[in-house]
């Protein structure tokens, strides 16, 4: 128990330096950090204008889900990729440089977990607290309190399915040093979960959408269509198989000096 309590300490200790240092850091390039935030809202009010007026042309015919539905799905959606992005933007942005720089050799060694290493590199707070904001404002705005809660859940499981999905795309560059996931997966991600998919028939549109679909059951659990219980196993699954990746690559993986 003492070990515990003292584990626990430890990681959050460290995190809580790595959010000071990543908010410290980013306070030198204020003007980058600014274009960058205007860039996210505007990008999130593209998205909700499309949304809309998709919903809008299908003349309330779309893909079987009303106005509300809609808007808390284009909630859940922006408040799951903030929280799933603020943990693992290290894992797209700098996993696939650290191999390729040779400076993987010292993650390896050091004594953190490798997740905690990575995730201390990059935090994606300073990046992501828009959709964090606007998503959760967004369901507080639109819902009763009494499903603010569930709203809430299923949105994190989504976070942790998304973690794992990340997790298992950007791990491969530990062996492949030429495989950068930065390049193309966050436009992929910002493409293809603008639209519930739940109830479409086109199976072309969801294996092309596979990595988004944690939103589309996320909401399909909130209108009561799937159970809580099946989507909390497959955010189960989908860290086991991150955590299974995880390790085999790590094993598999060879020094760059040798």
């Amino acid at each position: 128990m003492k070990y515990i309590a003292s584990e626990i300490g430890f990681v959050t200790k460290m995190l809580s330096w790595a959010v000071i240092l990543h908010v410290r850091r980013w306070q030198r390039y204020r003007a980058d950090v600014a274009l960058w935030i205007s860039s996210i809202w505007l990008t999130i009010l593209a998205q909700g204008i499309f949304i809309f007026s998709a919903y809008s042309a299908s003349g309330g015919n779309f893909f079987g889900y009303s106005f509300d539905d809609v808007v808390v799905f284009f909630a859940i959606t922006l408040l799951s990729t903030g929280l799933a992005q603020i943990v693992v933007h290290g894992f797209t942005l700098r996993l696939a440089d650290a191999v390729w720089r040779g400076d993987f050799d010292f993650w390896v060694v050091q004594p953190v977990h490798l997740f905690l290493r990575v995730l201390l590199e990059d935090i994606g707070l300073v990046w992501f607290w828009p959709h964090v904001i606007i998503g959760g404002g967004l369901l507080v705005w639109i819902l009763p309190l009494s499903h603010v809660w569930l709203a809430l859940l299923v949105a994190v499981i989504a976070a942790i399915i998304e973690i794992g999905l990340i997790i298992c795309v950007c791990v491969p560059a530990i062996q492949w040093g030429r495989w950068n996931p930065n390049e193309g997966l966050w436009e992929y991600l910002e493409r293809s979960r603008s639209i519930p998919l739940g109830r479409t028939k086109n199976m072309l549109l969801i294996v092309l959408s596979a990595g988004v679909l944690q939103y589309s059951l996320a909401l399909e659990v909130f209108t009561g269509r799937l159970h809580l219980a099946l989507f909390f196993a497959l955010a189960i699954v989908i860290v086991t198989i991150a955590w299974f990746c995880m390790r085999y690559f790590v094993r598999k993986y060879t020094s760059a000096s040798s």
